[in-house]
């Protein structure tokens, strides 16, 4: 979605590792895409992708209340 103010204010209240604008794939998806998918296919991505709680909570206390108020119901 290009702006993308709104998915990028989420994925850094999740504490995602990654996050591609949506002008970027645009511009040249494989460029935007293949530094990510390297990390996350490596070493530190895997060690990164395990000490990540299945939930996706990850360590933000505050983000199971968001993730309640966008579902609708208790997610915990």
């Amino acid at each position: 979605m290009l702006g993308g103010g709104k998915v990028t204010a989420q994925a850094r209240a999740a504490h995602w590792p990654a996050l591609i604008p949506a002008a970027e794939l645009l511009d040249d998806p494989v460029a935007a895409v293949d530094p990510w998918l390297s990390w996350a296919l490596s070493e530190a991505g895997r060690r990164a992708a395990a000490s990540t709680p299945a939930t996706g909570r990850g360590a933000d206390p505050g983000f199971a209340g968001l993730l309640d108020a966008l579902v609708g119901e208790s997610v915990r």
